[in-house]
């Protein structure tokens, strides 16, 4: 319901009280809501974001240590009883699979020579 006012010649015109509060509170209402559910959203999607990041930093850091450790495999193997030839043949079996490499370096220095031994024979 509108009301018109007289004000010094010009007239306006005012919305009744009533139907501004109603209008007022279910916009609020459904702002209010709306933006919690962006929170809710935002809130899950940075929660899935760090899980990732995580997973990726562990997965970077892992490269890393791999990749060290590879690096050391030629100087640990001359350690070895070993000529040239063999060390070489050694490392370059050795560095082809992280899996070999993570047993290499679990093995004590003396079953170390054994198990590339078995390498080198082809028994591995």
């Amino acid at each position: 319901m509108l009301y018109f006012f007289q004000d010094g010649g010009q007239s306006t015109a005012a919305p009744s009280s009533s139907n501004v509060a109603g209008k007022k509170r279910g916009r609020s209402d459904g702002v209010t809501k709306g933006l919690l559910e962006m929170a809710n959203a935002f809130g899950t999607f940075f929660a899935a974001t760090n899980a990732s990041m995580v997973e990726i930093a562990q997965g970077i850091g892992y490269n890393q240590n791999l990749s060290l450790q590879r690096q050391r495999v030629n100087a640990e193997l001359m350690d070895h009883p070993l000529d040239w030839n063999q060390r070489l043949r050694a490392a370059t079996m050795i560095v082809q699979e992280a899996q070999r490499v993570d047993l290499f370096f679990s093995f004590p220095k003396e079953d170390q020579v054994e198990w590339v031994a078995l390498l080198l024979g082809g028994y591995i």
